[in-house]
């Protein structure tokens, strides 16, 4: 890769950056100039060797890309399959989205998706992510590997006990084994210093065990629970960046905890 044109359709910094897939291996990162241009030259390696590249653009900025260029004496090919055909889609809030790794590549779903090498849909929304009935029948569009329900963040505890059932059944409705996902509230510093925070936190980690508890004894063994706390507890808070959304160390606790339990309803066997 020469390099690649980049414009910004919104103020603001934000950066893209490649990364080998092969290696899953971090190469370089760039950002716009003052006119929310990005013009780069990356040299990925040793000249005649083909590799795979995956270009992560901005988690919070929309862009157009103008041109890649390569090479004269350079060739596309199509890449190697993923491990799975279909992708891994999260549904969420901002701290879904991304909010706030240090680049795009650090969210817990790119983090997990190379450890995994699947592909994924990242809808996470910033300030939403409520269960809403709407959003749920356009997620169901999807046809994913495996879905996994991280929208703890935004509702209140009676509004996460009464769409998390109605978002399963839309799912189920059109995808009746697919893997499901339900995860908990990982851990806020605010929960050793409020009350109510403690409080608001423990019933939505209540909620959604019981809820797949139920599930599960109803007859559905493709529905799994994600203790938020084993993706990012107290004694990780430092990968916090404001003590609720999680910086690049966060997400890096998070995908950990994800992980071994993606894998294992995605039956892709041990690591």
């Amino acid at each position: 890769m020469r390099s690649v044109l980049l414009e910004n359709r919104s103020d603001g910094p934000w950066r893209c950056l490649p990364v080998s897939r092969k290696h899953g291996r971090y190469l370089n990162s760039a950002w716009p100039d003052k006119d929310g241009k990005i013009a780069r030259e990356w040299n990925v390696g040793k000249a005649g060797e083909l590799r795979d590249l995956t270009l992560y653009l901005p988690l919070y900025k929309g862009v157009t890309v103008r041109e890649i260029v390569l090479d004269k004496d350079a060739k596309i090919e199509a890449p190697k399959p993923f491990a799975l055909a279909k992708p891994v889609v999260h549904y969420g809030s901002s701290i879904t989205q991304g909010g706030c790794a240090e680049n795009p590549g650090l969210s817990c779903q790119a983090i997990v998706s190379r450890w995994l090498n699947v592909d994924f849909v990242n809808l996470g929304f910033s300030g939403n992510g409520l269960g809403e009935p709407a959003v749920a029948q356009a997620v169901a569009e999807i046809d994913a590997s495996a879905f996994v329900l991280d929208y703890w963040g935004n509702p209140s505890p009676q509004v996460y006990r009464d769409t998390l059932p109605a978002f399963t059944d839309t799912l189920r409705a059109k995808h009746p084994k697919t893997p499901i996902l339900v995860t908990s509230p990982y851990y806020f510093p605010a929960e050793g210093t409020s009350a109510a925070t403690q409080s608001t936190q423990d019933e939505k980690r209540r909620i959604a065990r019981e809820f797949v508890q139920a599930r599960q004894k109803g007859g559905d063994p493709n529905i799994s629970f994600v203790d938020g706390l084993e993706m990012l507890s107290r004694e990780q808070a430092e990968g916090l960046v404001d003590g609720v959304h999680a910086n690049s160390l966060g997400f890096y606790f998070c995908a950990k905890g994800l992980e071994p339990q993606l894998r294992k309803a995605l039956g892709l066997g041990s690591k």
